[in-house]
Protein backbone atom coordinates (compact mmCIF):
# COMPACT_ATOMS: atom_id res chain seq x y z
CA UNK A 1 0.00 0.00 0.00
CA UNK A 2 1.32 3.59 -0.81
CA UNK A 3 1.77 5.23 2.33
CA UNK A 4 0.09 9.00 2.00
CA UNK A 5 2.26 11.69 3.45
CA UNK A 6 0.44 14.00 6.06
CA UNK A 7 0.49 17.81 6.27
CA UNK A 8 3.19 18.83 8.78
CA UNK A 9 1.62 21.56 11.17
CA UNK A 10 5.09 22.22 12.34
CA UNK A 11 6.58 23.00 8.95
CA UNK A 12 3.09 24.94 7.91
CA UNK A 13 3.54 27.09 11.10
CA UNK A 14 6.78 27.71 10.76
CA UNK A 15 6.68 28.96 6.72
CA UNK A 16 3.52 30.62 7.77
CA UNK A 17 5.55 32.62 10.47
CA UNK A 18 8.44 33.32 7.99
CA UNK A 19 6.00 34.48 5.46
CA UNK A 20 3.91 36.80 7.91
CA UNK A 21 7.96 38.11 9.17
CA UNK A 22 8.70 39.08 5.37
CA UNK A 23 5.08 40.72 5.34
CA UNK A 24 5.79 42.71 8.48
CA UNK A 25 9.41 43.47 7.00
CA UNK A 26 8.07 44.58 3.54
CA UNK A 27 5.16 46.89 5.65
CA UNK A 28 7.74 48.48 7.80
CA UNK A 29 9.99 49.00 4.77
CA UNK A 30 6.33 50.95 3.02
CA UNK A 31 5.57 52.57 6.02
CA UNK A 32 9.19 54.35 5.82
CA UNK A 33 9.21 54.82 2.45
CA UNK A 34 5.61 56.80 2.77
CA UNK A 35 6.86 58.97 5.52
CA UNK A 36 9.87 60.07 4.07
CA UNK A 37 8.24 60.38 0.47
CA UNK A 38 5.48 62.08 1.84
CA UNK A 39 3.25 59.19 -0.58
CA UNK A 40 -0.66 59.94 -0.12
CA UNK A 41 -2.41 57.58 1.69
CA UNK A 42 -4.52 55.96 -1.18
CA UNK A 43 -1.03 55.39 -2.57
CA UNK A 44 -0.95 52.96 0.14
CA UNK A 45 -3.82 50.07 -0.84
CA UNK A 46 -2.02 48.58 -3.97
CA UNK A 47 1.13 48.54 -2.53
CA UNK A 48 -0.04 46.33 0.31
CA UNK A 49 -2.13 44.02 -1.96
CA UNK A 50 1.11 43.38 -3.81
CA UNK A 51 3.41 43.17 -0.19
CA UNK A 52 0.70 40.54 1.29
CA UNK A 53 0.69 38.60 -1.73
CA UNK A 54 4.25 38.59 -2.12
CA UNK A 55 3.97 37.17 1.58
CA UNK A 56 1.46 34.50 0.50
CA UNK A 57 3.51 33.37 -1.87
CA UNK A 58 6.64 32.88 0.05
CA UNK A 59 4.58 31.55 2.45
CA UNK A 60 3.23 28.87 -0.34
CA UNK A 61 6.87 28.11 -1.71
CA UNK A 62 8.08 27.69 1.95
CA UNK A 63 5.71 25.24 2.61
CA UNK A 64 6.06 23.16 -0.84
CA UNK A 65 9.68 23.45 -0.04
CA UNK A 66 9.25 22.08 3.44
CA UNK A 67 6.97 19.39 2.54
CA UNK A 68 8.75 18.05 -0.62
CA UNK A 69 5.98 17.39 -2.63
CA UNK A 70 1.92 18.66 -3.42
CA UNK A 71 2.80 22.13 -3.92
CA UNK A 72 -0.73 22.99 -4.85
CA UNK A 73 -1.82 21.97 -1.73
CA UNK A 74 0.60 23.07 0.70
CA UNK A 75 0.18 26.92 -1.62
CA UNK A 76 -3.30 26.67 -0.84
CA UNK A 77 -2.90 25.86 2.75
CA UNK A 78 -0.16 28.89 2.94
CA UNK A 79 -2.80 31.05 0.94
CA UNK A 80 -5.82 30.40 3.33
CA UNK A 81 -4.07 31.06 6.17
CA UNK A 82 -3.01 34.78 4.89
CA UNK A 83 -6.87 35.51 3.96
CA UNK A 84 -8.17 33.83 7.12
CA UNK A 85 -5.39 36.50 9.06
CA UNK A 86 -6.62 39.37 6.91
CA UNK A 87 -10.58 38.42 7.25
CA UNK A 88 -9.89 38.14 11.24
CA UNK A 89 -8.28 41.77 11.06
CA UNK A 90 -10.71 43.21 9.39
CA UNK A 91 -13.57 42.00 11.27
CA UNK A 92 -12.16 42.75 14.96
CA UNK A 93 -11.56 46.56 13.33
CA UNK A 94 -15.74 46.17 11.98
CA UNK A 95 -14.96 46.16 8.51
CA UNK A 96 -17.41 44.54 6.39
CA UNK A 97 -15.46 42.68 3.40
CA UNK A 98 -16.49 44.34 0.04
CA UNK A 99 -16.34 43.60 -3.35
CA UNK A 100 -12.68 44.83 -3.96
CA UNK A 101 -11.27 43.19 -0.31
CA UNK A 102 -12.95 39.65 -1.56
CA UNK A 103 -11.05 40.43 -5.35
CA UNK A 104 -7.78 40.60 -2.78
CA UNK A 105 -8.32 37.55 -0.80
CA UNK A 106 -8.81 35.68 -4.17
CA UNK A 107 -5.29 37.31 -5.59
CA UNK A 108 -3.95 36.36 -2.21
CA UNK A 109 -4.82 32.77 -2.04
CA UNK A 110 -3.85 32.40 -5.74
CA UNK A 111 -0.56 34.01 -5.13
CA UNK A 112 -0.13 31.03 -1.90
CA UNK A 113 -0.77 28.72 -4.39
CA UNK A 114 1.63 30.19 -6.80
CA UNK A 115 4.07 29.83 -4.61
CA UNK A 116 3.60 25.89 -3.79
CA UNK A 117 3.34 24.96 -7.50
CA UNK A 118 6.68 27.34 -8.02
CA UNK A 119 8.49 26.02 -5.46
CA UNK A 120 7.85 21.88 -7.10
CA UNK A 121 8.66 23.26 -9.99
CA UNK A 122 12.52 24.29 -9.29
CA UNK A 123 12.80 20.93 -6.85
CA UNK A 124 11.70 19.10 -10.11
CA UNK A 125 14.20 20.76 -12.35
CA UNK A 126 17.07 20.11 -9.79
CA UNK A 127 16.00 16.36 -9.29
CA UNK A 128 16.15 16.56 -13.18
CA UNK A 129 19.21 18.07 -13.91
CA UNK A 130 21.05 15.66 -11.51
CA UNK A 131 19.98 12.79 -14.61
CA UNK A 132 21.73 11.74 -17.84
CA UNK A 133 18.75 10.25 -19.62
CA UNK A 134 16.25 11.37 -16.92
CA UNK A 135 15.96 7.84 -15.76
CA UNK A 136 18.61 7.32 -13.72
CA UNK A 137 20.18 9.71 -11.31
CA UNK A 138 23.94 10.02 -11.87
CA UNK A 139 25.23 8.34 -8.69
CA UNK A 140 24.06 4.87 -10.25
CA UNK A 141 25.31 6.00 -14.01
CA UNK A 142 28.27 3.56 -13.85
CA UNK A 143 25.86 0.82 -12.23
CA UNK A 144 23.70 1.06 -15.12
CA UNK A 145 25.92 1.45 -17.92
CA UNK A 146 25.96 -2.12 -18.93
CA UNK A 147 22.01 -1.53 -19.06
CA UNK A 148 21.09 1.69 -19.88
CA UNK A 149 21.92 2.49 -23.88
CA UNK A 150 22.25 6.37 -23.62
CA UNK A 151 24.48 6.05 -20.21
CA UNK A 152 26.48 3.76 -22.50
CA UNK A 153 27.02 5.37 -25.29
CA UNK A 154 28.05 8.70 -22.76
CA UNK A 155 30.22 7.01 -20.68
CA UNK A 156 32.04 5.69 -24.32
CA UNK A 157 32.36 8.61 -25.18
CA UNK A 158 33.93 10.22 -21.76
CA UNK A 159 36.00 7.53 -21.85
CA UNK A 160 37.16 7.70 -25.63
CA UNK A 161 37.92 11.70 -25.13
CA UNK A 162 39.57 10.97 -21.95
CA UNK A 163 41.81 8.39 -23.30
CA UNK A 164 40.98 5.95 -20.62
CA UNK A 165 40.85 2.61 -21.86
CA UNK A 166 38.32 0.56 -19.97
CA UNK A 167 36.27 -2.46 -20.86
CA UNK A 168 32.02 -1.99 -20.64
Amino acid sequence: MLEQKKLPILEALAAFGIGGIFTAACMAGLAYLMANQSLAQSTAWPMVSAIVCAGSFCSGWLMAFFYHSRGLICGAVQGGLFVLLLLGFGLSEGIEPTEMQLTRFALVFVFGCLGGVFSILRTERHQNSGTLCGKHPLNTRIITANRCRCHKALLLQILHTSQIAVCL
